[in-house]
């Protein structure tokens, strides 16, 4: 799985798998059983203090915690962050050794149909969640005080710490995009592709 920012993060499919229309060409079809998709630590992928978004598109029918993406500090789940499908709707959670910022948006998304996620970090407590180019959901903390997050653990695409209930991902997912910075609404809004 190629990197197409240039920053050299590029993924290799562990299990079997095969190719599927994805929603803005090829995308990739995971069996929640033994496929996933891992990418190798580097500094651009840890946070640290700065802000951050990841975004994918996701198609399934599943029901259950299924995980679109994820990086922890393994083996303790310490400092962590995930994107994922928790009873039918998107989840945006991140965790900095005290606690965690755990945020749902409102939309069913295991519908069957292609829809585009993004969690959003826009200041040290606090998240946003997307769902198809709008936003549906904001939190901030009200009780954390230490902002930074340290890992060196790879991402994964697919699958999570499923002893601590981040389950593995069943359907299709495509595009999937980890980005220094919160990007604004109209930056996700074109993600989406305007949808």
């Amino acid at each position: 799985v190629a990197d197409p920012w240039g920053e050299g993060n590029h993924g290799t499919v562990v299990g079997k798998w095969k190719r599927t229309p994805g929603a803005m060409g090829q995308g990739l079809s995971l069996n929640g059983a033994s496929t996933f998709v891992e990418v190798p630590h580097s500094p651009s992928l840890n946070p640290g203090v700065s802000n951050w978004t990841v975004a994918a598109w996701v198609r399934t029918q599943w029901t259950g915690t299924l995980t679109v993406i994820y990086k922890d500090n393994a083996p303790r789940l310490q400092h962590y962050y995930s994107l994922l499908i928790a009873e039918n709707k998107p989840v945006f959670v991140f965790g900095q050794g005290e606690g965690e910022v755990r945020l749902y948006g409102k939309t069913r998304v295991n519908d069957g149909q292609w829809h585009h996620l993004a969690g959003v970090r826009t200041g040290p407590f606090t998240a946003q969640v997307y769902v198809d180019g709008i936003l549906e959901s904001t939190y901030t903390h009200p009780r954390l005080t230490f902002p930074e997050m340290e890992s060196t653990s790879p991402v994964k695409f697919g699958v999570g710490d499923v002893e601590r209930g981040f389950g593995q991902y069943v359907g299709q997912i495509d595009e999937i995009m980890i980005f220094k910075g919160a990007l604004s609404a109209d930056e996700i809004r074109q993600l989406s592709g305007g949808k």
